[in-house]
């Protein structure tokens, strides 16, 4: 082994990463613009966010055990599924005039 490679192992063993704290983040969902939907309305994130506690990354990660998801379906929201938010969206709307168009839109969960 050459002296260049075993110094880049050497680096390589001695890298580490380590973890403290995960925070979380909620977002509101509003209509988007997707071009990849083809069917039903495409929803999006806002920028507007809510911030839950810092928390341990042993102590999150002993809270997900057995409900971590693999499948990258389970991410997909189907168009029967956004129609249903929409939906609740639409019934939970105050009817007023003085609402623009955004807090129309805007779906809170």
């Amino acid at each position: 082994m050459t002296v260049l490679a075993q110094e880049q192992l050497k680096q390589q063993q001695q890298a580490k990463v380590c973890f403290g704290e995960v925070t979380i983040r909620e977002y509101d969902m509003i209509l988007g613009i997707n071009p990849a939907v083809k069917l039903g309305a495409p929803v999006t994130i806002t920028w507007d966010y809510r911030e839950e506690s810092p928390v341990h990354i042993d102590d999150y990660e002993r809270s997900r055990m057995g409900k971590r998801h693999t499948n990258p379906r389970h991410f997909y929201l189907s168009y029967y599924r956004r129609k249903d938010i929409l939906e609740s969206a639409r019934r939970a709307i105050p009817r007023k005039n003085s609402t623009t168009p955004r807090d129309k839109l805007n779906l809170i969960n």
